[in-house]
């Protein structure tokens, strides 16, 4: 398996400089893309679903960190990386609130870089191995929950039930994880890993799916329709393009 890298910064000779620092596909690294700023980086993170995001913390329009909170309120919960020139505690400290393990300074050491990708990489593939066995439970699971362990099989399947069944309502990763009790990082890689889709995607594709059916077969207006499936009808119409 092939991972997928995003490395975001305003200044391309930093992006070019770390795209020569180590040998990326010495870990399995065969896809290296770049954005120039936040709004682009989150373009992008939507279009591609990247598996690791490097990123710079000084940026205009949408700095790193907001770029990782953006990015979660979208239910995308790549592996993130921070470069920075400043070592200020504050930043750090937020970038860990967010969830974020490597902190970066420039210049960028090319070992540390190399023991991050590697970091990330092994979780992921122990992620993959281990997906048919528990989910850790959800850090803000109720005491009396403490027993409960779902199968990364039996979870995933619960799962595409309810979105089957519940697709016109307002489904988040968010809110299934904690239905779940499972971390939702966790469970975001582990529903691409077993369905082969982002939840995002897998989400879009049962809305549009019947969307079509009632377009084909009913007289109700696009607006009506769009409510059915979950959707405002400007942003129906937008999804339903893309699609």
């Amino acid at each position: 398996m092939g991972y997928q890298v995003l490395i975001v910064d305003d200044e391309p000779l930093i992006r070019q400089g770390i795209k020569n620092k180590i040998d990326w596909r010495g870990y399995k690294v065969d896809h290296l893309e770049e954005a120039g700023d936040g709004i682009e980086a989150l373009e992008k993170i939507e279009s591609l679903n990247p598996d690791i995001v490097i990123t710079d913390i000084k940026m205009p329009e949408l700095d790193g960190l907001q770029l990782i909170e953006e990015a979660n309120k979208k239910n995308y919960y790549p592996f993130f990386i921070i470069i920075s020139g400043y070592a200020e505690f504050d930043y750090a400290q937020k970038a860990i609130n967010l969830g974020v393990k490597n902190y970066l300074l420039k210049p960028i050491d090319a070992t540390e870089l190399a023991t991050a990708i590697h970091k990330i990489t092994a979780q992921i593939e122990g992620e993959s191995v281990i997906s048919g066995g528990s989910f850790p439970l959800h850090k803000d699971a109720p005491n009396n929950f403490s027993g409960i362990n779902y199968s990364g099989e039996d979870a995933i399947n619960e799962t595409v039930k309810f979105i089957q069944e519940h697709f016109s309502e307002n489904i988040t990763l968010k809110s299934l994880a904690r239905k779940y009790f499972i971390n939702e990082n966790y469970f975001c890689r582990i529903f691409k890993i077993i369905t082969g889709k982002s939840f995002n995607d897998y989400l879009t594709e049962i809305r549009i799916k019947k969307a079509c059916e009632l377009l084909k077969g009913t007289q109700l207006s696009i607006t009506e329709i769009s409510a059915l499936v979950g959707y405002e009808p400007k942003y129906f119409s937008k999804v339903f393009k893309k699609e």
